[in-house]
């Protein structure tokens, strides 16, 4: 029997993992930032949409953000870049009279891409 991994983003788009053992199981989550660079001019922060990650029933809501390090007159610095992954909300799966342990794993990259 294989467990189930449902991810889902903000457009509704999803994709189901099934693996042999929750520990085998790895998604990717691809968050694409139009104007970057003016973003963090403007001494704005950054929120990724949504995405859903259902467990074998257990469902999950996160985002990610990125929070930007200021120089001495307060103005964002393009590098170094905090990112954080929130987790949002979360509904228990198949109760089993026991307590629920999550681990997370993240590995994270960015990426300058020129369109």
């Amino acid at each position: 029997m294989s467990d189930k991994v449902e991810v889902r983003g903000a457009d509704d788009s999803h994709v189901e993992v099934q693996a042999r053992h929750l520990l085998d199981v790895t998604f990717k989550y691809t968050w694409k930032i139009e104007n970057y660079f003016k973003i963090v001019e403007q001494g704005l922060s950054i929120d990724s949409p949504t995405f859903h990650v259902n467990v074998n029933g257990m469902k999950t809501e996160w985002s990610m953000a990125l929070r930007f390090w200021t120089n001495e007159d307060g103005r964002n610095l393009t590098n170094p870049v905090v990112v954080c992954l929130n987790l949002v909300s979360s509904s228990p799966g198949i109760d089993t009279g026991e307590s629920e342990n999550v681990q997370v794993f993240i590995h994270t990259s960015i990426h300058t891409c020129k369109v």
